[in-house]
């Protein structure tokens, strides 16, 4: 991938940019909002919303969009200056929980939006633990899907399969391209879906 917007330099200032911006916040003051995941959840997704932009170096990204159908893929979508297309999916996880298990986005949406190369499919992590009843964020992470191992990641039995974090407290993290990481998923699902047999194909031949 040619992109500089995962570049580890790129990549790195985003991720420090968002979290000050979030721990500048003064949005989570209320007890009663902390206590309730989803209640941080949408609030972390506006405020990443709104500041997201200001977060990429200047002149790294283009066409920012932050409104979509609420089953779409990407909570924030940008181009690159190279006119790649980034859809990015906003996740929280509360360390204070024992186990979280979020899901990401069905296999086959996924391969549809991977057919065309200069789509990329983002998951950014926000962070977070709960001390004296302060909500504290912890850490940032902007991370390819392709980039996730297969060791932190399961399939769930919906449709033709929904990609889920198996446990949000542990990522694993390894850059791999498109085709690799689509091969590696259409093998582990070629059992289970043997319809999937045309998606490893079409990867294949790439």
């Amino acid at each position: 991938m040619s992109s500089n917007i995962i570049e580890a330099e790129n990549k790195t200032l985003f991720e420090k940019n968002l979290l000050d911006k979030l721990k500048g916040s003064k949005e989570f003051a209320s007890t009663r909002v902390i206590q309730s995941p989803r209640a941080v959840g949408d609030i972390v997704e506006g405020i990443v919303r709104d500041v997201a932009p200001v977060c990429f170096s200047k002149g790294l990204i283009t066409n920012y969009k932050s409104s979509f159908q609420r089953r779409a893929m990407e909570d924030i979508a940008f181009n690159d200056i190279d006119g790649n297309y980034f859809a990015v999916d906003i996740k929280t996880h509360n360390k204070s929980t024992k186990f979280n298990m979020p899901n990401i986005t069905s296999v086959n949406r996924l391969a549809k939006f991977y057919e065309d190369d200069k789509n990329y499919f983002v998951i950014l992590f926000v962070e977070y633990d709960i001390i004296d009843e302060e909500l504290v964020f912890t850490n940032v992470s902007f991370n390819l899907i392709e980039h996730f191992c297969w060791d932190c990641l399961t399939v769930g039995a919906l449709g033709w399969g929904q990609i889920q974090v198996a446990n949000a407290s542990y990522i694993s993290i390894k850059p791999s391209s498109h085709k690799e990481w689509m091969i590696k998923l259409c093998d582990a699902l070629d059992a289970f879906y043997p319809k999937f047999k045309k998606v490893r194909d079409f990867w294949k031949q790439k």
